[in-house]
C-alpha cells in the first residue's frame, strides 16, 4: 500500500523538521508542538522507495546510482549523481542528473524514471549537502 509522508526543509532554520499534520485550509504544517506556515517551509515527498540500505528516499534527496546502458547481453554498467524530483510531464518522481562539472542539477531534460534494476544509495539531500564535496568523493570512487 503506499504510504503518503512528508519532511520539511525549514527555510528560517535551515533544517529538515519532521511533518505529522497537515492543515490545508489554514496552510500550515505540525511538527509535533509547532507549526509553520506553507511559505516557510519547502515540502519534501517520501516516494515509497528505499536505497540499498534499506533507507526511505525523498523528494530532493541526492543519490548514487547505476543502472545499465546497451543491449542486455552487451550492457555496461554506467555510474551517476542525481536527485530525485517531481516531473509535472511525467506525472511522477524521477532522477535528474547531476552535472559533475557545473554543480548543477539538469532540469532541462525530463530525467530517468525510478526503476528497482536502478542500484540506489541515498548520499544526501539538496538543503543540506555540499553538491561539490560529494562529486568530489563521486569522482573518487569514495561513494559506493
Amino acid at each position: 500500500m503506499k504510504q503518503t509522508k512528508y519532511k520539511a526543509w525549514e527555510k528560517n532554520l535551515k533544517e529538515i523538521i519532521p511533518v505529522y499534520n497537515i492543515d490545508f485550509e489554514k496552510k500550515m504544517i505540525n511538527t509535533s508542538s509547532l507549526w509553520r506556515f506553507f511559505d516557510e517551509i519547502e515540502f519534501m515527498q517520501y516516494i515509497n522507495y528505499k536505497d540499498l540500505n534499506e533507507e526511505e528516499l525523498y523528494e530532493s534527496d541526492i543519490i548514487y546510482y547505476h543502472r545499465h546502458e546497451g543491449w542486455y547481453a552487451e550492457s555496461i554498467p554506467v555510474y551517476k549523481l542525481g536527485v530525485i524530483v517531481w516531473n509535472d510531464k511525467a506525472l511522477g518522481f524521477r532522477i535528474q542528473p547531476i552535472d559533475t562539472h557545473s554543480g548543477k542539477v539538469n532540469y532541462g531534460i525530463d530525467g530517468e524514471k525510478i526503476r528497482t534494476s536502478h542500484r540506489i544509495i541515498k548520499v544526501g539531500n539538496l538543503h543540506e549537502s555540499d553538491i561539490w564535496e560529494l562529486i568530489k568523493k563521486f569522482k573518487n570512487g569514495e561513494i559506493e
